[in-house]
């Protein structure tokens, strides 16, 4: 297939789906990819060379969530949610699942997606309260290996 000769796709809001629950572009701040191969450099008699792996370093979006109250993160981690409250730091140890987190473009959507079928998710209370900010934490979404690959970018109409 040929590579495009015309430039027409369009940026624009994106939605985040985690785990089934649609968040709306509203809700979302700029989105942070970073998502780069492992590199291997080795030392040569002829000189260094860098060469990039199929692996990941490290990969992670990161997200601005905009709420209208703290418990509307109920819906994005469920098993946080106890007791009328979303809970953030226990004694008890443990890994949450992992889910399915989609990036969706809403001006060209057929081909801005942008899928981890297997990703951890989590919130970071970090954003300043004053009297102008809105209400809201960011969102870091941690893509793991699996079988379908890490990172999948395109349509969604296959997941």
């Amino acid at each position: 297939m040929p590579f495009p000769t015309a430039a027409n796709a369009m940026g624009g809001p994106s939605e985040v789906e985690i785990n089934g629950i649609v968040i709306p572009d509203d809700f979302v701040g700029e989105i942070t990819p970073n998502v780069a191969p492992v590199l291997r450099t080795s030392t040569r008699q002829s000189g260094t060379t860098t060469r990039p792996t199929n692996l990941l370093d490290n990969p992670e979006y990161s997200f601005p969530l905009y709420l209208n109250s703290y418990l509307d993160l109920q819906y994005i981690f469920p098993e946080a949610y106890e007791g009328g409250y979303v809970v953030a730091g226990t004694t008890t140890c443990s890994i949450p699942d992992p889910v399915e987190v989609i990036f969706r473009g809403k001006c060209s959507p057929e081909g801005d997606t942008v899928i981890m079928p297997s990703a951890y998710v989590t919130f970071e209370d970090n954003l300043a309260r004053n009297g102008t900010d809105d209400r809201g934490v960011t969102v870091h979404v941690y893509p793991q290996p699996n079988d379908q690959g890490q990172v999948l970018y395109g349509s969604d109409d296959e997941s």
